[in-house]
């Protein structure tokens, strides 16, 4: 189903910062650039726009970084 990917055999929605517009078993892709969805479940690269610094994503972060103490390897989309 679009805006889904598998995990640990069931599908679960795309987690915010990724989406996935086709039916497949594959996993959810990364919006690119400094851009995140609002919501998880996403289905279109449209739905991926700008961070702002009162943004919060959850995208694979051990906690929430805030974006202008960014680390200078850009890893991370997280803000408080």
């Amino acid at each position: 189903m679009p805006g889904t990917q598998p995990e640990n055999g069931e599908c679960t929605r795309c987690p915010i910062g990724s989406y996935k517009a086709t039916i497949s078993n594959t996993l959810c892709t990364a919006c690119p650039g400094y851009t995140s969805t609002l919501m998880a479940g996403a289905t279109l690269l449209q739905q991926c726009g700008e961070i702002h610094t009162s943004f919060v994503c959850t995208k694979m972060c051990p906690s929430v970084v805030d974006l202008r103490s960014r680390p200078s390897n850009d890893e991370y989309c997280c803000s408080s």
